[in-house]
């Protein structure tokens, strides 16, 4: 059965918790990523894991959008969110994605509020499985591991073990 590829505007902190689990190239091959230049920025300088992501960026597979317009709607968003997670809110506004990738609670907050369709990288490895990229096992062991480097609640963690076909 054909799925799709999904389109994802990501945060620095699921990019980054996505290279740590060895999913990033493989997400990369199997959907459309898009950040922002702020997100790009906060990756360079905040992570000993931003080699892979900036490389993935120099070859056009994680594609940084540039919008003028960007600066309007991140302004109009709470600033108690981050610059990065505001900057992606502020993108996905203007760009038609199936999702914004968040692993910050107060994004995913937002998001939830205000009906925008979010996933966090717990929930890759599921999207992955069902592109056909990773078996079952592989799935399993790639849940477990964010689970151990994430900050995922329990009711997270619940949702994914009952939410195998979600995509």
């Amino acid at each position: 059965m054909y799925m799709r590829h999904k389109s994802f505007i990501s945060d620095s902190s699921s990019l980054i918790l996505l290279a740590k689990a060895d999913l990033l190239e493989l997400l990369c091959k199997n959907a459309r990523i898009f950040i922002t230049p702020t997100i790009s920025k906060e990756i360079l300088f905040n992570s000993k894991d931003s080699e892979l992501i900036q490389v993935l960026i120099s070859i056009g597979e994680i594609a940084v959008k540039r919008m003028e317009e960007m600066r309007m709607e991140e302004n109009e968003l709470p600033i108690s969110l981050d610059k990065g997670e505001r900057s992606a809110l502020a993108l996905f506004k203007k760009m038609e994605v199936d999702y914004l990738l968040v692993d910050d609670k107060k994004a995913a907050a937002y998001c939830k509020k205000y009906s925008i369709p979010y996933i966090n990288a717990l929930l890759i490895p599921l999207y992955l499985r069902n592109c056909m990229a990773i078996d079952d096992q592989m799935m399993k062991k790639k849940i477990e591991f964010l689970n151990g480097i994430g900050r995922y609640a329990e009711w997270i963690k619940e949702y994914v073990s009952q939410h195998r076909h979600i995509f």
